[in-house]
């Protein structure tokens, strides 16, 4: 038999923050750390049992594109009127291009064989390239714009000596001393 899918745990109130990513910008490759926080209003105690997370478009947020490994918990129940905090490691996806996305974020709540799935987080959020020393593609773009620029040149001088408005220096000759 399976456990009941009713509402473990209605008066438990969850919320999440992100330590290193204060500013909701993340780097894709980076690993982000996630802080669950629950505290429990109820009269009986609630065991946190897991967090999971979903990453979506902006435009349709209710289409995940990818979603994080969920991460179980072993912990000593949450008493009433206690409190407990978990962390929960999100590893963004390398490929990911610079954009804003939906993330959501749940943890999963158990008392007494009822389960309950509560959504603790669903913001966009920004992830954004990583910093370099140097940027290749940059240096690239200023080396042939460089290259097209002195290309420019040698054509507008040669244009300049066959219209004989710069003259063209001497070939081999040596110069005569006075």
């Amino acid at each position: 038999a399976s456990p009941a899918r009713a509402a473990a745990a209605p008066e438990v109130t969850a919320r999440v923050w992100f330590p290193d990513n204060p500013s909701l910008e993340f780097v894709p490759g980076k690993p982000a750390r996630a802080v669950v926080g629950v505290v429990n209003g109820g009269a009986d105690a609630v065991n946190v049992t897991a967090a999971l997370a979903a990453l979506a478009h902006v435009a349709t947020p209710g289409a995940p594109i990818f979603n994080f490994t969920a991460q179980g918990y072993r912990l000593a129940p949450v008493e009433p009127a206690r409190g407990a905090s978990v962390e929960y490691a999100l590893m963004m996806p390398w490929n990911l291009p610079p954009h804003e996305f939906q993330l959501s974020v749940s943890v999963v709540l158990s008392k007494e064989g009822s389960y309950q799935v509560q959504g603790v987080f669903n913001e966009t959020i920004s992830v954004i390239e990583a910093s370099k020393l140097v940027d290749l593609e940059l240096l690239g773009l200023y080396a042939m714009m460089l290259a097209a620029a002195a290309a420019a040149a040698y054509g507008g001088l040669q244009v300049a000596q066959k219209q004989g408005w710069v003259k063209r220096p001497r070939k081999g000759g040596k110069a005569k001393a006075p």
